[in-house]
């Protein structure tokens, strides 16, 4: 499998930590069941759960293709057929979560830039190398057991899926394609909530990666006739570039739906290594012949998909830039100027065609640093840095030229973070097994103790907890799940099997798998949905077989193999002579005159990135030819604003020259054998261009998957006139494979769009212009489709040679037709708001702030001698009386709650506590509750209400001199509550946190740390006073607590209160001294009395906490 976790997925958990409210929890139908057990499918035409109806929806294919054939949560498909079965089951699910009302619209990687094709192909070369050292380790390990004696079980016989053939021009997407016409086909004539949509197929014999198709086709309609301005679209994808790329739409009304992605910026659903090599073993304890496939198993409950969106994020980056200084621009502050220059920032931390500058991570804080950088400099940038899609270079030069003044103090933190992660590293390696685990779950259960900081969106929407969408649902079942792996953990090796609930769902499913892995519990699969579960059992002779042994010992090596120990440091980025060090080692034999290049090709590469998002490909040919980037000082001074970068479009590759380009030679098969043998013949004259062995360059980073491939670039003259000496041997099934094809539309005999498919189908075949009074809403050429079938006839599918035979498709009546699509040509310009667009009703309030980002420069944080007010207003908090409505949190002060206190400094102290919820800074938001309560400040987090602790007066100590003292009414003894129990009486006090619940096993001290609950600080307890001349506290027992206690017996005697009390919560012999007879009814059955406790059994429990 290709790296799971990808600078992307960073720019991701970054966006979602930053802007929390942008991500969103979907709501899904679920499939029923008969009471013959046959499955119901989902009625799409009903309305969407979500309370959203969307207009179009988008799928970026190969985030499908890709689960398919590596599934998290079950085995893989047995055969290519399963798979394809497989991505029509997910199909229907992303459909039946967005159900569009007028437009589908599939794309999958056609032939991509040359400029993409170097990051594919170290992806595919990395991918097979990681297999072939598999295999290596596997026939190691066998050799090792057969020496021992040992039982070696079977091999594998069959070669597993090779990933590296999901690319255009392989028989496996030839036949996906074929497949995924009659899967429309069938949808539009057998479904009533596909019927009045039209359907777009782009495949992967249509040039262009998936994404940028998409955008190509939105950005072809939005200024045609009849083209609404309010459209609303979904996208589905897991490329988080999918954001930057609906941004730059400047379509308001834009989601992105995605599986969960949880705060480590994994994909939810078991995205780790360690989850996939947990999932992968437990797929293969049941297999036949020990090493073989898994038994067929129904998947598990799916892993919970989320919406981004994107109207949300246009508003927190609305509040992030609109208070700059932007008089330099003529037309004053444009949120869509705003946008364009926002993600050519972004452009800097790295992307599918650049990597990132040396000095910006986005895991500390680049994304802030450039957003902060260009705020304070907006008017020294002269203006805007883009116009749409063309980079103003003198400006951008000015950009890199002050990001290069930061450089020495990025570096030299990102040094002193990397010297501490080392550090923390290396603890956490040599800690016992399974504490690294507990941290996790100390992290989860902190949440948990957390209520969601973010309300709800609408009636039908939760907003996600926290940062990037942690669901407290899914915390409160992680925990559950957790504590029955580790107590089972606990048990003897005797002990029976255990099995786990059968209703997970695939994240926690795939959680649970992680669990077992790391604190070292065997498991299996067992029964079939819906009652299929995991089996926990004990590893011994008895009931672990020779290959789940096997497979387990395997699986570690592997871990360890791909866990490299940490390279010296040669460079150090940030000591002096840095920059130096850097060249000489990361271009070695690159002359010091030459390094100007890497700098020009970097700044030309930061323009063709921006056209590519904003106009579509400006060069299919173009490349940065280095696996490193320069530095931003290097780059402002190759920028020559008098010479701008200019583009030759050129053609795409065919598919074969990209597959030759990208592929390993393991993967050659997939390649006619003609052309296969130029990569593997040692003798080929473009053998060069595919080393067996090559080197990786960890780069700082710790595994293998982290490192920089380095592998030769391809000579595009070179390889292009070896390939066509073997041209002349393609069979005409290959040539076909070898060839651009069409994009296609697809309606029902219902839609309005179906008389122009008829026309243009014939006979004759006509060429049809689409214009807005078809009624079809789109714009466009339709031509004849290769080969369309014939409404009213039999759709013959094509022949299944997989396991499912009985999930296959079946031939159907068709009532639906195909043409060819071509698209209007847009002419080039600024996108920005159409006329007419309506952005709706704001989503966020004036205290939806983004959070501060940790790694700006030294001036932009806040002076350490700043004031209060200009410390809180730097933070984005509120200051005393500076705040009218909302006060910078989400709190609200409780109806009738009159009582004095310091609102302002309550408002500042509220707004700091939320924001270090959020940041996950528990420890800082527990102190500031604690300096809240001892203002007499009570929170109440599940109803977000604040209120001043009422004072009620009591017992003047018979010795103490002054004013008599006051105490909290929660302080008072139980005989005293007892009188407060009916009318009149002051509210009870708040409950620090639910008493019941996970939480329940956290205060017992079975799940994680103690949470900080409010407990009486004795310097200002009411009892705190000298105690009687003479007295000792007993040595076994606190001086504070013997204090207090001695001192309430003085005051209860002093009133006629013996240490016992009655039942009825008053002494035997009526009311104290000093206090007027009850006037009211006698307390009500169970009413506190504790009649059984001395009055110091009593102070000492509120002391300790006890109820």
């Amino acid at each position: 499998m290709y790296p799971t976790i990808h600078p992307s997925n960073a720019f991701f958990k970054w966006l979602a930590q930053k802007y929390p409210k942008i991500v969103v929890d979907c709501v899904e139908d679920r499939a029923t069941w008969s009471d013959t057990g046959e499955k119901i499918p989902i009625n799409t035409s009903r309305p969407n759960p979500n309370g959203l109806e969307y207009d179009n929806l988008f799928l970026d294919m190969n985030g499908i293709i890709h689960p398919a054939a590596h599934p998290e949560d079950r085995p893989p498909p047995e055969t290519e057929d399963d798979m394809y079965l497989a991505i029509f089951a997910y199909l229907e699910r992303v459909f039946a979560a967005v159900r569009p009302r007028k437009l589908l619209y599939m794309a999958i990687d056609g032939v991509a830039p040359r400029a993409k094709m170097n990051q594919q192909r170290s992806r595919r070369f990395r991918s097979a190398q990681e297999a072939e050292e598999k295999e290596e380790e596997e026939a190691r390990l066998r050799e090792a057991w057969a020496a021992q004696g040992r039982e070696v079980p079977l091999a594998r016989t069959e070669r597993p899926f090779d990933s590296n053939t999901i690319t255009p021009g392989t028989p496996f997407m030839d036949r996906l394609a074929v497949f995924l016409r009659a899967f429309v086909h069938k949808k539009l004539s057998t479904d009533p909530g596909w019927r009045n949509i039209k359907v777009i197929l782009s495949d992967g014999s249509v040039p262009g990666e998936g994404e940028h198709k998409i955008m190509e086709y939105i950005r072809s309609q939005r200024y045609e006739p009849g083209y609404s301005p309010n459209t609303r679209h979904a996208i589905h994808g897991l490329d988080a570039d999918l954001i930057m790329l609906s941004l730059a739409t400047h379509e308001p009304h834009f989601s992105i739906l995605r599986e969960y992605v949880g705060p480590t910026g994994q994909r939810k659903g078991g995205i780790s290594e360690q989850v996939q090599e947990a999932l992968e073993k437990a797929a293969s304890e049941e297999a036949d012949g020990g090493m073989g496939r898994a038994e067929e198993q129904k998947a598990a409950p799916p892993t919970p998909f989320q919406f981004l969106h994107i109207g949300v994020l246009r508003e927190y980056l609305d509040k992030e830039f609109r208070d700059a200084d932007y008089s330099a621009a003529p037309e004053g502050y444009e949120l869509e100027r705003v946008l364009d220059d926002f993600i050519f920032l972004c452009f800097f931390v790295g992307n599918d065609f650049l990597p990132h500058l040396p000095s910006l991570e986005i895991r500390e804080g680049a994304i802030d640093t450039l957003c902060d950088l260009y705020r304070k400099n907006f008017g020294e940038l002269g203006g805007w840095i883009c116009d749409g899609g063309t980079v103003d270079l003198a400006r951008a030069k000015v950009f890199c030229e002050k990001l290069g003044q930061l450089e020495d103090e990025l570096l030299m933190r990102h040094r002193l973070s990397e010297e501490r992660e080392k550090g923390r590293r290396r603890r956490r390696d040599s800690d016992v097994k399974g504490r690294v685990l507990e941290s996790k779950h100390r992290d989860m259960l902190q949440r948990l103790s957390e209520t969601a900081m973010v309300p709800r969106a609408s009636q039908h929407v939760q907003s996600m907890q926290g940062r990037g969408g942690a669901s407290s649902r899914d915390d409160e079942a992680l925990f559950e799940i957790f504590n029955m792996i580790r107590a089972f953990a606990a048990l003897p090796d005797n002990a029976p099997q255990q099995k786990l609930p059968s209703h997970l769902n695939g994240f926690q499913r795939a959680m649970a798998y992680q669990y077992c892995e790391e604190l070292g519990v065997a498991n299996k699969n067992e029964g079939t949905e819906p009652n299929r579960c995991i089996v926990m059992f004990k590893q011994d002779d008895a009931n672990e077989t020779a290959a789940t042994k096997f497979k387990r010992q395997l699986s570690e090596l592997i871990k360890q193999k791909n866990t490299l120990p940490e390279e010296e440091d040669q460079i150090q980025l940030g000591a002096p002579g840095w920059k130096k060090r850097y060249y000489d080692i990361k271009f070695a034999g690159l002359h010091e005159e030459d390094r100007v290049d890497v700098a020009l090709k970097y700044a030309e590469g930061l323009c063709w990135v921006m056209r590519y998002y904003y106009d579509g490909c400006p060069s299919w040919k173009w490349y940065f030819p280095y696996h490193y980037a320069p530095f931003a000082a290097d780059i402002a001074a190759a920028i020559d604003p008098a010479e701008p970068f200019e583009f030759e479009l050129g053609e795409p590759f065919l598919p074969f020259q990209q597959l030759m380009g990208v592929l390993p030679p393991r993967s050659a098969d997939a390649l006619p054998a003609a052309i296969c043998a130029l990569m593997r013949d040692p003798s080929s004259e473009i053998s060069d261009f595919y080393p067996v062995d090559f080197a990786i360059d960890l780069n700082g980073k710790k595994f293998a998957w982290q490192a920089v491939v380095l592998l030769p670039f391809i000579d595009e003259t070179r390889l292009v006139e070896a390939m066509a000496e073997h041209e002349g041997t393609f069979t005409a099934e290959e040539r076909r494979r070898n060839s651009h094809g069409p994009t296609l539309v697809f309606a029902s005999e219902s839609h309005a769009l179906f008389p122009a498919i008829l026309k243009a189908q014939g006979p004759p075949p006509t060429e049809v212009t689409l214009t807005p009074e078809l009624g079809a809403e789109l714009a466009g050429v339709l031509r004849v489709s290769p080969d369309p079938p014939r409404p009213g006839e039999i759709y013959v599918v094509p022949d299944f040679r997989g396991k499912e035979e009985h999930d296959a498709l079946q031939d159907f009546r068709n009532v639906s037709g195909r043409a060819v699509f071509i698209m209007p040509q847009p002419a080039r310009r600024r996108p920005t708001l159409l006329p007419g667009c309506d952005v709706g009703a704001p989503m966020l309030q004036d205290a939806d702030v983004p959070q501060l980002g940790r790694f700006l420069s030294a001036g932009s944080r806040p002076a350490a001698d700043a004031s209060a007010a200009q410390r809180m207003a730097q933070h984005h908090l509120p200051s005393n009386g500076m705040y009218s409505g909302p006060a910078g949190h989400s709190y609200s002060r409780a109806p009738h709650d009159t009582s004095p206190v310091d609102v302002g400094r309550v408002n500042a102290l509220l707004s700091q506590r939320e924001q270090a919820r959020r940041q996950r800074q528990f420890d800082e938001a527990d102190h500031l509750r604690g300096v809240l309560h001892g203002m007499g400040v009570e929170l109440d987090d599940d109803h977000r209400l604040w209120r001043v602790r009422p004072q009620m007066p009591h017992l003047a100590h018979p010795h103490a001199a002054g004013p008599a003292q006051h105490m909290p009414y929660d302080a008072l003894p139980p005989h005293l509550l007892a009188r407060w129990a009916n009318a009149n009486a002051p509210p009870r006090p708040m409950a620090p946190r639910p008493p019941a619940g996970p939480l329940q096993l956290l205060r017992q001290g079975q799940g994680g740390p103690q949470r900080n609950v409010p407990q009486h600080d004795l310097r200002h307890h009411p009892y705190q006073q000298p105690p009687a001349a003479g007295w000792q506290p007993p040595p076994h027992v606190g001086v504070a607590h013997h204090q207090a206690a001695a001192l309430l017996r003085q005051q209860l005697a002093a009133g006629g209160v013996p240490t016992a009390m009655s039942g009825n919560g008053y002494p035997p012999g009526g009311v104290p001294v000093g206090l007027a007879p009850p006037q009211r009814p006698a307390p009500p059955a169970g009413a506190p009395t504790n009649a059984n406790k001395s009055a110091a059994d009593l102070l000492r429990a509120q002391l300790m906490g006890r109820k």
